[in-house]
């Protein structure tokens, strides 16, 4: 990319809409480029500078100069795209010239000593690209403001778009800025639960269920007294909603009577790959295990007939995504689950277990 090409405003340290536009066309891996290809590029990637400098108004005026800096031309024979500009320009080749680390430190020296800026020395490109946000992270430091909002509205005040913070975490690890520098914290997708009342804070258990007519008719339990399952009795009952909860759960630290009680986290899913792998991955963040007593009722009546799985739901998740689940499970339980998904091709919803089942896995007496 020239240096030469940047204008003065650039050499103070302001990447413009030209030099996005610049580093685009450089890497671009033909020839010709389209017009179309390039503007959606800049609005996907770049909405922010996109927009600050003006937006199509401003992309029409730089492709303009681009091309009479005699980086790209246009390919007439194309035609144009109804504005100024043409459909098709094609590059031009140019002379490499080196961008000198000095004048990358230079500018990453104007940044907020909290910003840990190093991975960008020696990658200018890098640079360009992420520069539009971290000068935007750079004058909200320098502000001083110390007011807590949301994640998104941070997200929004500053990029003009509020699903940036949440979607470029990467991009704040990688300069070792964290949400509460920017004072702003992450919102929780809520879940779906019942709680009971509970006096007892040393025996907190907590049971999620993947489907929603499971939760339905384990709720109506609860409400009429029946909450105690394998010895176990249960103040909290959560719809999963599939996958949803891996990223709802985080949710339950919103709720305030759980937020001095040690709880127990028990799951009971479909028996397929998809309710085994959300096990799996769900564990990596919580302390959770199976609700054994459900899952042996639901092998032991099913186990002889196992329906086979749906065409669109067969080969869909790896064994190694739920292979923690089954290390939950004896050998001789393990060897069951894994013939009716892997050799079976089969599965055991949930739903295989109605209200007379729960009812005879209740425990009479209540609490214990």
């Amino acid at each position: 990319m020239k240096q030469s090409s940047n204008t003065n405003a650039t050499k103070k340290g302001d990447v413009l809409l030209k030099d996005l536009i610049a580093l685009y066309i450089e890497k671009h891996k033909t020839k010709t480029i389209r017009t179309d290809d390039l503007e959606v590029f800049l609005v996907r990637n770049h909405k922010l500078r996109y927009e600050r400098e003006g937006g199509f108004p401003a992309f029409v005026k730089t492709i303009e100069d681009i091309c009479r800096d005699g980086v790209i031309s246009p390919v007439i024979s194309r035609g144009k795209t109804g504005t100024k500009l043409y459909n098709v320009y094609r590059k031009i080749e140019q002379a490499a010239e080196p961008v000198e680390e000095a004048y990358v430190r230079m500018l990453l020296n104007e940044y907020h000593p909290k910003m840990a800026l190093s991975s960008y020395a020696k990658d200018y490109e890098f640079f360009i690209i992420d520069k539009p946000y971290l000068d935007e992270i750079n004058k909200f430091l320098r502000t001083g403001d110390t007011e807590v909002i949301s994640i998104n509205e941070r997200s929004f005040e500053l990029f003009y778009d509020e699903k940036w913070l949440d979607q470029n975490r990467g991009v704040l690890q990688r300069i070792s800025i964290t949400l509460d520098d920017l004072c702003c914290y992450p919102t929780y997708e809520p879940f779906f639960e019942y709680r009971r009342t509970c006096h007892s804070k040393s025996s907190y258990h907590i049971l999620i269920v993947e489907n929603k007519d499971t939760y339905y008719t384990l709720k109506r339990l609860f409400i009429e007294g029946i909450y105690t399952f394998g010895e176990i009795p249960f103040s909290m009952l959560i719809y999963g909603e599939g996958d949803k909860i891996l990223r709802s759960f985080s949710y339950i630290n919103e709720i305030e009577e759980l937020r001095d009680i040690n709880y127990q986290v028990h799951y009971f899913g479909d028996i397929d790959p998809k309710g085994m792998s959300i096990f799996s991955s769900l564990q990596k963040t919580v302390d959770v295990q199976p609700f054994f007593l459900f899952y042996f009722a639901l092998l032991s009546k099913y186990e002889h007939r196992v329906p086979p799985r749906r065409k669109k739901e067969q080969a869909k998740t790896k064994p190694l995504s739920y292979a923690t689940f089954l290390e939950c499970f004896n050998e001789s339980i393990s060897k069951s689950l894994i013939s009716i998904v892997e050799q079976c091709n089969g599965y055991l919803p949930q739903e295989g277990l109605n209200r007379k089942d729960f009812m005879k896995l209740s425990h009479p007496e209540g609490d214990l």
